[in-house]
């Protein structure tokens, strides 16, 4: 069995969803799970089974979910609504074959193919308030596997990076860990032996408490970066060379989601993220 974790950043856009299918989806709310359970893997026609599933965790290997459904080629919505403290939280999903999550109208994961059941973890801030969350999820052929639990994250003093062997920051990591600062000069050698010394790119994530006030990032790379707060690009120099690219902020008080894009193409490798506060709240 493949183990991956997908670690991507994202800035949710909230209101209440109005999922299709599921005459009772939109009275959920006694923190239960409406599920709506097909007998093909499409979510098309009419449910053969309705009900309510007290947490999505479930392993029904070969077998089918309930009865009128086949053992392979079935699918499944879930909708609920639930209360989120405002904060970044950590939405972990095991599933075998397809997922896709949506939490209010943001697509958070779209995993719509046959996989293993491989762990992915999201995480996404969230502000406080009642949001409407939907899953659906398909079963093609052999185990059938789904769970999905998440947590606030507090705290922490550490950078989560994602490195690949590539220059795009595409497919699955050849390497994850925390790193407590992103402040690096390899030269021309590589992070980890995992790693290639030219052609691979990382991605890091960490949300961090600020003051409110003008804020200057400094991005000193070689090769390409990129960096966004809260999902708004401030510096995007995606291309080899080497330098300092800086932006000016405004930001308030209080959690910010922080994520930077890096690549190496070849020779020297380095990359450092700082920033300053210029002045104090507006």
């Amino acid at each position: 069995m493949k183990y991956a974790l997908l670690l991507t950043s994202c800035l949710l856009l909230f209101g209440l969803l109005s999922p299709s299918g599921g005459a009772h989806a939109q009275g959920v709310g006694n923190g239960a799970w409406w599920g709506d359970y097909f007998a093909n893997p499409d979510l098309s026609g009419s449910p053969a089974l309705s009900r309510y599933d007290a947490q999505l965790d479930f392993s029904w290997g070969r077998g089918g979910p309930g009865d009128g459904l086949p053992a392979d080629n079935f699918s499944v919505r879930w909708v609920r609504e639930e209360w989120f403290a405002g904060g970044t939280y950590r939405f972990q999903l095991l599933s075998d074959d397809g997922v896709r999550l949506w939490v209010g109208e943001q697509l958070v994961v779209d995993e719509w193919h046959d996989r293993w059941a491989e762990p992915l973890a999201v995480d996404c801030y969230i502000p406080e308030g009642i949001h409407r969350m939907r899953v659906e999820y398909y079963d093609h052929t052999g185990d059938a596997t789904f769970q999905l639990t998440w947590h606030r994250l507090v705290g922490g003093s550490t950078w989560y990076g994602e490195y690949f062997a590539n220059r795009d920051l595409e497919g699955w990591p050849v390497l994850t860990r925390d790193d407590p600062a992103i402040d690096f000069d390899w030269g021309t050698g590589s992070p980890d032996p995992a790693v290639p010394a030219d052609d691979f790119s990382v991605r890091w994530r960490h949300t961090l408490q600020f003051d409110a006030g003008d804020y200057r990032f400094y991005a000193d790379s070689d090769d390409g970066v990129r960096l966004w707060v809260d999902g708004r690009l401030l510096i995007d120099a995606w291309q080899p060379m080497r330098g300092q690219r800086q932006k000016v902020v405004w930001l308030s008080a209080g959690e910010h989601v922080v994520r930077l894009e890096y690549y190496e193409k070849s020779g020297a490798a380095q990359v450092r993220l700082t920033w300053q506060r210029l002045r104090g709240k507006k």
